[in-house]
């Protein structure tokens, strides 16, 4: 018996449709393992900030890249206890270990902006050539942000002061790594 060739007319339409939805632009992307890989090691020509987006929304992928990340930071500053439940200045917010120290300064320009000043003890040298990866993980949420090469050990980012990375880095309860890379 024959299949009905109308039938495999059909199904190779359909077949070749969904193959060209997968090529095109706005269809969604699958995350793998390499992608999340990828992004932990520094790559450039990761889209960053669609991986981490698909990492928020799923508990298997936040639980590979706390883990990757956890194995491969270089620093960690893990949650501190809040010293009170009063909202802190920023400018008052100061975190330190022996290997980093992060603290908050008000641009004097427009008091909206923060900046963020980053001190590592001792840097790699490829964290003063090409710059800091740090990632925060504040309830489960992973935000990632790159500030500039190192210059005496020491740099900067400005952040607006209402951005949900600057508020997240500022979070007693967050966890800070610094990547090697």
């Amino acid at each position: 018996m024959q299949p009905d060739k109308n039938n495999l007319t059909e199904q190779a339409y359909i077949a070749l449709s969904q193959y060209h939805h997968l090529l095109s632009e706005d269809a969604p992307k699958q995350l793998v393992f390499n992608d999340v890989v990828q992004l932990v090691n520094g790559n450039k020509k990761v889209d960053a900030d669609a991986i981490l987006q698909a990492i928020n929304q799923s508990l298997t992928w936040c639980r590979a890249y706390k883990r990757l990340i956890e194995e491969l930071c270089y620093v960690q500053s893990p949650h501190q206890a809040a010293a009170s439940t009063e909202v802190q200045a920023a400018e008052s917010i100061v975190r330190e270990t022996e290997l980093l120290k992060l603290s908050f300064k008000r641009d004097k320009s427009n008091v909206a902006h923060l900046y963020a000043l980053l001190t590592l003890h001792h840097p790699t040298e490829f964290q003063k050539e090409f710059g800091v990866v740090v990632n925060v993980i504040l309830n489960d949420v992973f935000y990632r942000m790159t500030f500039p090469p190192l210059s005496e050990n020491r740099t900067q980012l400005l952040f607006d002061e209402q951005d949900a990375q600057v508020q997240a880095l500022m979070d007693p309860r967050a966890d800070i790594l610094i990547m090697p890379k």
